[in-house]
Formats: structure tokens, sequence, C-alpha cells
């Protein structure tokens, strides 16, 4: 039963046909528990014959999880200085973004006070110059 289970063309469903068509369901029964039962075995004596390797496997595991925790808070650490230090580069930027907007304004407004200076002066000058041609 072993070799046929095994084999490459094993087809499970054409073989509980044939047991349930042979009346074999008992025996067949007992043989897949003796195989069970087999496999069983080999599974307990190759963890007991691998269980210092096994072990060493769950203490590197062990190491490994420490060790990634470890990397996980530097990470944070590092999170925490990147926003300290985008803060501390923004803050001035954005202080500099206002104090430019606010020194474009002035030179808007001293260009229009320049000019309103101008008209008013040149408004000046025209009337001196009307009075002048009226007392002629």
């Amino acid at each position: 039963l072993m070799s046929e289970v095994n084999g490459e063309g094993f087809d499970q469903t054409k073989y509980l046909e044939k047991v349930m068509a042979s009346n074999e369901v008992p025996e067949v029964l007992d043989n897949l528990n003796a195989i069970i039962q087999i496999i069983s075995r080999r599974i307990h004596k190759h963890v007991g014959s691998n269980h210092s390797q096994l072990l060493k496997q769950a203490e590197h595991i062990k190491q490994i999880d420490a060790e990634l925790s470890a990397a996980k808070a530097r990470v944070k650490e590092l999170r925490d200085v990147f926003y300290a230090c985008r803060d501390d580069v923004t803050t001035p930027y954005n202080q500099l973004s206002r104090y430019v907007s606010q020194v474009e304004f002035l030179h808007i407004a001293s260009r229009l006070s320049a000019q309103a200076l101008r008209v008013a002066s040149k408004r000046k000058a025209l009337e001196a110059q009307m009075k002048a041609i009226e007392a002629k």
C-alpha cells in the first residue's frame, strides 16, 4: 500500500472506488492507520535526532526577532529626527516666504505711492503753469 500511495500516478479517487468495490475497507483502514503510525514515528524520530538543531534555529529566530525590534526602534528614532529636521527647515522657509510676500506687497505699494506722488507733483506744476498763463 505504501509503494502504491507513493507512486507518481496515484489517483486517490480511483483507489477509493477500487477499495469500496472490493469490500476491503477495514483492511485498507488498518493499513492506512499503520502508515500514519509509521509516519508519526518517523517525524518523532526526526525531531528527536534534530532536536538540538531545531533549538538552535529557534534561538536564532529569537535573536533575529530581537535585532528586528531594535532596528524598528532605530527607524522610529530616525523618523522622529527626520520630522524634527523637517520642521527646522520648513518653519524658517515658511517665515521667509511670508516675508518675501510682504516685501513684494511693499514694493508694489511703494511703486504706486511713487506714481501717485509723481501725478500730484505734475498736477501742481500744471496748476502753477495755468496760474502763470492766466496771470499774463
